[in-house]
């Protein structure tokens, strides 16, 4: 069965930056991007380290790119970039609700992955077969 998208608190930040930046929300979402992706750079020499298949480190870095590092700019260009303690509460509040998300469908949260198998690399590599 292939991966949820709302099993991955990437993604919700992802749709949070598409309601910020068509103003149906107050909220920016530039520090959990800015977190997230401070978090997956970190975490590549660990992919590294534990021997992932460079494919998927290479979506993976694809992926997080578009997912993060393009809305990250277009925070930046528009003069966003602020750095709101009701952002951070609002970050917070998101990330309690996924993990009862998670918890609710009988997902266990898991922050030590063993495979990178995200939605999106996961219908990338689905593209790569055909």
């Amino acid at each position: 069965m292939p991966p949820r998208f709302d099993f991955v608190f990437s993604y919700w930040i992802f749709f949070w930056f598409l309601l910020f930046a068509s103003g149906w929300t107050k909220y920016n979402p530039f520090v959990a991007l800015s977190i997230a992706l401070a978090e997956n750079i970190l975490g590549i020499p660990f992919l590294l380290y534990f021997k992932f298949p460079l494919l998927d480190i290479g979506l993976f870095a694809v992926v997080n790119f578009f997912i993060k590092v393009v809305p990250l700019i277009w925070i930046f260009h528009h003069k966003a970039a602020i750095f709101h303690w009701k952002d951070v509460k609002f970050t917070a509040i998101l990330f309690c609700i996924y993990i009862a998300w998670l918890l609710i469908n009988g997902v266990r949260p898991d922050f030590h992955q063993k495979k990178l198998d995200t939605p999106m690399i996961h219908i990338i590599k689905l593209c790569l077969k055909a």
